[in-house]
Formats: structure tokens, sequence, C-alpha cells
């Protein structure tokens, strides 16, 4: 079997990331996430796959979400935002 990624896209909202992964169930797969890469790994009794992708620092990792479904990982990697900010400047 070939494990692989699969996908990436992007939206106004967030990065959607597909991962091929056939033959794991959802407890032999760890994700995990720094300022900067988003790992996958995933490990049974005859497959080992790793992987990693690399953020850019408009993303809040604190909400990433994920599913298992088809032998496909679906991750949602939300963008940052930043609320309008009304600020008063000074004259000299």
């Amino acid at each position: 079997m070939r494990y692989y990624f699969s996908e990436i896209k992007a939206n106004d909202s967030a990065y959607e990331i597909q991962f091929i992964v056939p033959g794991f169930k959802k407890n032999e797969i760890t994700l995990s996430a720094t300022p900067s890469y988003l790992y996958v790994a995933a490990r049974n009794k005859t497959n080992l796959y790793s992987d990693k992708i690399k953020l850019n620092s408009s993303v809040d990792i604190e909400n990433i979400t994920s599913k298992l479904e088809d032998g496909i990982l679906y991750i949602t990697v939300p963008k940052k935002t930043q609320e309008a900010k009304s600020l008063s400047i000074e004259i000299k």
C-alpha cells in the first residue's frame, strides 16, 4: 500500500489538507503541530508513514481539527483572524 500527502487547498479562513492513509485506524495516527510545522505519523504492525508540512505564521495551531474517513485523513488548519483596531495617533 502507498501512503502519501494528497492535497492542500486554501480558502479565506483555513487550509484544508488531505493525506491518503488506507489501512490505518484512528488510534494508529498521530498529529502534532508547532508554530512552524504540522507533523503526521501513522504506524501499525506492517506499515509506517510520516510526513510534515511547513506552516506559515498566519495559522492558528490551537484550533486545528481532523477526521479520518474512508482511508483519507482530513485536516483543517485555520488561519488567524486579526480584528481591526482603532488607534489614537499623537500629532507632534
